[in-house]
């Protein structure tokens, strides 16, 4: 069983002391303060990236809007050519037809 060293841990956290400068030092890298890289993450981060994705949210929604509305266009002229060669179709068949009773 070891003894309990005094100042053995920072503040009674239960980390060495050299754990407890580590994640000091961490914090304070991080500081907009003291340090640039701190600084153009806090700046840049919320100033590019929400409008990037605000921007691309927008766009997926049009990109969305225009895919429906290409579908159903050519859904409808689909329709429409088929209804036509149907047609056609038909009309050639009961001319058929009518010339075969005739003869």
């Amino acid at each position: 069983m070891k003894p309990d060293i005094p100042g053995a841990s920072a503040a009674g956290s239960g980390r060495p002391l050299s754990e407890e400068a580590s994640s000091q030092r961490d914090a304070v890298a991080w500081n907009p303060r003291r340090f640039l890289v701190a600084r153009l993450l806090w700046y840049v981060v919320p100033v590019a990236l929400v409008p990037a994705a605000v921007y691309w949210l927008a766009v997926d929604g049009i990109g969305r809007d225009q895919q429906q509305s290409i579908r159903a266009t050519l859904l409808g002229e689909a329709r429409l050519h088929e209804e036509q060669t149907l047609s056609d179709e038909a009309a050639a068949r009961l001319r058929q037809i009518a010339d075969t009773t005739r003869a």
